[in-house]
């Protein structure tokens, strides 16, 4: 399997919401279900068929969701299994809080940990970043590389609405020179790649995440610079499916899984229906749903791929558009 990496530079600060109303806190994750979303829906306006054959989008190609990355490093989530760390000359009890806090492990260190998944990661404390969330791969390299900053705004009630003005805080993501977010993707064939990558031009003029419409998470990438492959060590004997982005499996998969044996948490995912040209449309949340979060463990001896579904709200009105979301995320063996 041909996996690509792709790196995303953000000319604008970026907050990702985290699926409740706190606009004060931002996520460092912008999950793989809401990428495939805003890909198809900027896409459909050039390829008709999308629209009248989704399945041509959603099955042809597997991504995993946006993660951080440094200069060269790029940062895996950590499994919610399997994974142990070895603290260079640091105490039994602060092992297991170092350990703890940190959410993302350097991709060279992801691989020496499925190379040899017996053994402990060893790992230097200069090799933790500031705050102790992610793991690069050498103390030379490790550095901040990115920073939220806290922006107090104030929400002025609508013309003709009673009621004050209502301070709020937002935070926003910023990064260094060289750092962005990344995702890795699996294309089928040559014909969709050229057009996801076309539509992934567009929604970076467009941006993600929210306040948009402002300028927020605007972003650039360039397909000779920041588009290059990507390997896993061959790990096809293992009996454990990790999975890179949100995963919602097909009924039949579920019964595959050994969930006894298996790690993960959920996510769940809803939210207000965009996009829609109805202003009547404009308040109207689509249906939640629950997700494997990144980096859920599963025990099977089977290839797991997941489905896409239609979150669309059961509304009787014939103009309210399909709301799809995926969960067919890239899946590695360990």
């Amino acid at each position: 399997m041909i996996v690509e990496v792709i790196k995303l530079h953000f000319n604008t600060p970026l907050h990702i919401g985290r699926g409740a109303i706190e606009l004060d806190k931002t996520s460092s994750i912008y999950h793989s279900d809401a990428l495939k979303s805003a890909l198809y829906a900027v896409g459909l306006s050039y390829y008709q068929e999308w629209e009248t054959m989704p399945d041509s989008f959603f099955n042809s190609f597997h991504i995993s969701s946006l993660f951080p990355f440094c200069e060269e490093e790029l940062f895996m989530p950590k499994p919610y299994y399997g994974i142990r760390f070895d603290f260079a000359k640091t105490t039994e009890e602060k092992q297991a809080k170092k350990a703890k806090k940190i959410s993302f492990i350097s991709a060279t260190m992801f691989r020496q940990w499925m190379e040899q998944r017996d053994k402990p990661l060893a790992v230097e404390e200069a090799q933790v970043s500031p705050g102790g969330s992610y793991l690069f791969s050498h103390p030379s390299k490790t550095k901040a590389f990115l920073h939220a900053e806290v922006q107090q705004r104030v929400q002025v009630p609508s013309e003709g609405e009673d009621g004050e003005s209502r301070p709020f805080y937002f935070d926003r993501l910023y990064f260094e020179r060289d750092a962005g977010l990344f995702f890795l993707v699996h294309f089928h064939n040559e014909m969709i790649r050229q057009q996801v990558l076309h539509a992934l031009a567009i929604l970076g003029e467009l941006g993600i995440g929210t306040d948009r419409t402002v300028g927020n998470g605007l972003f650039s990438f360039d397909t000779k610079v920041h588009i290059s492959p990507f390997e896993f060590p061959d790990s096809s004997q293992g009996n454990f499916r990790l999975n890179l982005g949100l995963y919602l499996p097909k009924r039949e998969e579920v019964s595959l899984i050994n969930l006894d044996e298996s790690y993960w948490q959920l996510n769940k995912r809803g939210g207000y229906i965009g996009g829609s040209s109805h202003e009547k449309f404009m308040s109207l949340r689509k249906d939640c749903i629950y997700f494997f979060a990144e980096g859920s463990v599963f025990k099977t001896d089977h290839a797991l791929k997941g489905r896409y579904t239609n979150l669309r709200p059961e509304f009787n009105d014939v103009e309210l558009h399909p709301v799809y979301r995926c969960g067919q995320p890239l899946f590695i063996t360990i």
